[in-house]
């Protein structure tokens, strides 16, 4: 069954949110083990689809910065929250 692309981001990031929602109130280490692995696979399938996506968006002159602006957003994010987020 073909979800689609941007089906298969929103379930992506979906399961991203409530396994780290899951993950804060949990106090087993195999549970917390379980729903990192499970973030991972969300986080894999949100990317993945991303990337499909801008082969689709951008000529194949702009693809490779495209996809390099996307990588390299996600780091900063994770920066600029840590300095946002106490």
């Amino acid at each position: 069954m073909r979800l689609g692309a941007c089906r298969l981001i929103a379930a992506g990031l979906a399961t991203i949110a409530v396994s780290l929602m899951i993950i804060s109130i949990s106090s087993s280490f195999w549970l917390v083990l379980v729903l990192f692995i499970l973030t991972g696979l969300g986080s894999e399938s949100a990317n993945v689809a991303v990337m499909g996506l801008i082969s689709l968006w951008f000529q194949r002159s702009l693809r490779g910065l495209a996809s390099g602006l996307v990588v390299s957003s996600c780091g900063y994010a994770i920066m600029l929250s840590g300095l946002i987020i106490p």
